[in-house]
């Protein structure tokens, strides 16, 4: 036992002398367009990495191409992806699955068609072509069930004369080569039998549910397992809009009232009495709002929060509501709600008065405006207290908001904006001085939030399941309870936790170490259950805000995967909160 408490309070000197270091300010990470404004945008995270979409005017002067790139939130971990030769006038829809990365890209010379990258420039290539030439395949609405990539395209018809028709848009699937590409079903036949309007391609239930309108009776509930003979309409109410996923049930407005679906006829019902016109879904609370009335339902009953004149740039994390408010008094302002009438409010006046604490201008389309800034209940967003906007950051109460950057900018009109948190980072596109939006990038530490979030895969025995690791505490300077733990692993088995200082690349289908460099392993034993825990109780000194490291739990196994000698969980990546 004391060797185990003399280990525990090494490892607590090795983490406040390793690890201690000074959060850098927020920056820019990297000019993605030298000559001109990149405007990052479309982040999305696969594979421990973000990749995004952003301008490049170098490709063709007057003209605004676009570009893929990767980050892992350094200067030296950020790539182009675009294929040599390749000019794209615009990158959408970049939809993850297991292996591959599809997303839809559109050029004169090709059209509008379907790609895929595996995170290399080598690997970034278009799947098939669905329009010859130019002629577009107009590939739009990616969604990925499992390792399908579901989508709509119109192939043309190409007679001797050239291409004279377009056929009508219909469901198609993917599994990233051009074999595996070919529609679905066709659910209006014909070449010139017009449109079904095929809309709000969603994954639920390992299925692929969407809206349709073949008949042009109104959009009904389809459903499709991949093939023309399991897709078929689950639903003919008329006038379906805004499918949503909560939980194991899906729900949408019919005549702006609220239904909710198993994904069978019979097991659809009413749930609330409108009118509704939007929807959104946290983990268990399902907010709806039309004309600035805001209510929540609880999966049992439907309760009105609050009516403001105003309501937008919404975003539910967990189940917290974050938007931009405007009541009768105050200018567009920081709201939030927990779902309850008392937990719904302003967060703070940031601009008194009937100023905007968040104004936008129009140039900003469907920003990411509200972002985790780890692992507690603090979000980053952007205000704008009359000195400009700025990254602001807000724990739901008036107290516990307030700026965290002094940027200056040639324009009143400029400021941070889209945050994608990466890790220990958040990105975000914002002004440089030159007037030109790029990457930019803060540290979580800056934040003062803690953070303990698992990254990569591990890997068992035999192809067996691999072990998993977790954190219990806050992991706040002074919380003395903050320990990683172990579920999964072989019984009564000798183990060691690993920590190095950022994650490494892991291999995602092979078994790799996830903390890089190496430094040093806390030996340990699970018990009959195969769970280990080792307490990492935080001192109460300020100093320990922001240690950023990295833990990964290896467990001795002949059969493992790992040399032959070991089993590994997943990594985990801690920031010390203050």
């Amino acid at each position: 036992m004391r060797t185990a408490k003399r280990l525990v309070a090494c490892s607590q000197l090795l983490l406040a002398a390793v690890f201690a270091t000074e959060a850098a300010a927020q920056r820019p990470l990297r000019d993605l367009d030298p000559t001109g404004s990149g405007t990052p945008a479309s982040f999305t995270a696969w594979r421990g990495a973000t990749y995004l979409e952003a301008f490049d005017s170098r490709l063709a002067p007057g003209t605004l191409l676009r570009r893929l790139w990767r980050t892992d939130g350094t200067p030296r971990g950020t790539g182009d992806l675009t294929p040599a030769g390749v000019d794209w006038r615009f990158v959408i829809d970049l939809t993850p699955t297991h292996d591959l990365l599809f997303f839809v890209a559109e050029s004169d010379a090709e059209g509008r068609e379907l790609w895929t990258t595996d995170g290399t420039p080598g690997g970034t290539r278009r799947v098939v072509e669905i329009g010859p030439g130019a002629w577009s395949g107009v590939v739009d609405l990616l969604c990925a069930v499992g390792d399908t990539a579901y989508f709509t395209a119109a192939t043309p018809l190409v007679t001797p004369l050239g291409t004279l028709y377009e056929r009508n848009r219909e469901l198609w699937r993917s599994d990233g080569t051009a074999a595996g590409t070919h529609e679905v079903v066709d659910l209006t036949p014909g070449w010139t039998a017009g449109n079904s309007n095929i809309t709000d391609l969603i994954p639920f239930r390992g299925q692929l549910y969407f809206l349709a309108n073949p008949d042009n009776a109104g959009r009904s509930l389809w459903v499709s397992d991949g093939t023309a003979t399991g897709t078929r309409q689950v639903l003919a109410r008329a006038s379906i809009v805004r499918p949503t996923v909560m939980g194991d049930l899906l729900y949408f407005l019919s005549q702006g009232d609220l239904w909710v679906t198993d994904g069978t006829a019979a097991g659809t019902r009413f749930a609330a009495t409108g009118p509704f016109a939007n929807v959104w879904a946290g983990d268990s609370l399902l907010y709806l709002e039309a004309s600035g009335n805001l209510s929540v339902w609880d999966g049992r009953q439907h309760t009105a929060l609050t009516s403001l004149r105003a309501i937008g740039l919404q975003r539910v994390l967990g189940d917290r509501l974050w938007f931009r408010g405007r009541d009768t008094t105050h200018g567009s302002e920081p709201w939030t709600s927990d779902g309850t009438v008392v937990g719904t409010h302003m967060v703070r006046d940031i601009a008194p008065g009937s100023a905007d604490g968040i104004a936008f201008p129009d140039r900003y389309a469907n920003p990411n405006v509200f972002e985790w800034a780890g692992s507690d209940e603090r979000v980053v967003f952007t205000g704008d207290d009359g000195t400009g906007m700025q990254v602001w950051i807000s724990d739901g109460t008036a107290a516990g908001t307030m700026p965290l950057t002094t940027l200056s900018y040639a324009s009143p009109f400029h400021g941070p904006v889209d945050y994608h948190r990466h890790g220990s980072r958040i990105l975000f596109r914002c002004y440089d001085s030159s007037g030109d939006q790029e990457l930019w990038v803060m540290d979580v530490a800056q934040t003062g939030s803690p953070l303990a979030e698992s990254y990569g895969v591990g890997c068992g025995a035999a192809g067996g399941p691999a072990p998993a690791i977790g954190a219990r505490g806050s992991g706040v300077v002074g919380d003395p309870a903050f320990a990683v733990t172990l579920s999964g692993a072989g019984l009564n088995t000798p183990s060691a936790l690993l920590f190095g200082v950022e994650r490494a690349d892991p291999a995602w289908d092979g078994c790799t170490l996830a903390v890089a460099p190496l430094l040093f392993g806390v030996p340990s034993v699970t018990d009959g259950s195969g769970a280990a825990n080792l307490p990492l109780p935080v001192p109460n000194q300020p100093s320990l805000q922001g240690v950023t490291f990295t833990t990964q739990w290896a467990t001795l196994d002949p059969a493992g995967g790992y040399l032959g000698a070991a089993r590994l969980s997943d990594g985990l990546l801690v920031v010390v909160g203050g």
